[in-house]
């Protein structure tokens, strides 16, 4: 039983970073100021995470993240203003994306509960008759 909790805790785990990641990346992907008519890197101060999102992460990696769309503001800009009809589905994407990720992690849940009754079942028990 003790190694059934411990698979499902750590895809427990797995789902909250996967939906921390993607909830960023819906963040930093559907971000007005990639689209907006003003300059983004003026805006980029402004660039916020969703608030319980932030709070989770913490301020320094908030702060870390802003740093990496400086690095790669440019090409990302680039990129969704060269496609503006794909910045109206990317939104969408992400989450389609997440769910299929979480059906993989239960996938991978139910694979490992399942490996572990099945090593569970094959494994000598002790003897009661030398006793």
């Amino acid at each position: 039983m003790l190694f059934h909790l411990l698979a499902w805790l750590t895809v427990l785990l797995l789902f909250a970073l996967w939906s921390g990641l993607c909830a960023v990346a819906h963040a930093v992907l559907t971000w007005e100021g990639w689209r907006g008519s003003i300059d983004w890197q003026l805006a980029l101060p402004k660039f916020e995470l969703p608030d319980g999102l932030a709070q989770w992460l913490g301020l320094d990696w908030v702060e870390g993240l802003r740093a990496w769309l400086v690095e790669i503001g440019p090409s990302l800009h680039a990129w969704l203003t060269g496609l503006p009809d794909l910045g109206a589905w990317l939104g969408t994407a992400v989450w389609i994306v997440w769910g299929a990720g979480s059906l993989l992690l239960l996938l991978l849940g139910g694979a490992a509960s399942g490996l572990i009754a099945l090593v569970r079942r094959n494994s000598p028990k002790p003897s009661l008759a030398a006793v």
